[in-house]
């Protein structure tokens, strides 16, 4: 594909299709996120009430923490999967080629965010089984 605007994508039937599948795919999931996001966002607030508590307790702090970066990473995530959504309803109703490019790195930002959060989640979990092994067959990591 070149950057000339005159330069139309020529798509098949059956790609428009897929393509409009995907878009009302990638918008339900992303308003799911949207309302997942809102619900983090809920309980964030109410963890408020014991801010005064929680440098007292590195636990509280903890979550806190947690909670914060949580928020940050679901409304990237459904912000990301909603603009290709968004983006690929425009393209197929105007067929424009800066709809699509668009969309399509909204779509490449997803994946490599949800491929960073997987390799970050399977890490912590093989750091789990390791520490948690020394619990198992010997009482405890540092005896």
């Amino acid at each position: 594909m070149e950057n000339n605007e005159n330069n139309k994508l020529e798509i098949s039937n059956s790609i428009r299709h897929s393509l409009h599948i995907a878009s009302s795919w990638s918008n339900f999931i992303a308003i799911v996120g949207f309302v997942v996001f809102g619900l983090i966002a809920l309980i964030f607030l109410m963890s408020l009430r014991n801010l005064e508590y929680m440098f007292d307790y590195p636990p509280l702090f903890f979550m806190f923490s947690v909670q914060i970066v949580m928020l940050i990473l679901y409304f990237k995530v459904s912000n990301y999967l909603y603009k290709f959504s968004v983006k690929i309803k425009s393209f197929l109703l105007r067929d424009s080629n800066v709809d699509f490019a668009v969309a399509v790195e909204s779509l490449s930002s997803y994946m490599k965010l949800i491929g960073i959060l997987l390799i970050v989640g399977i890490s912590l979990m093989i750091l789990s089984v390791v520490m948690s092994g020394g619990f198992l067959y010997g009482g405890g990591p540092f005896y």
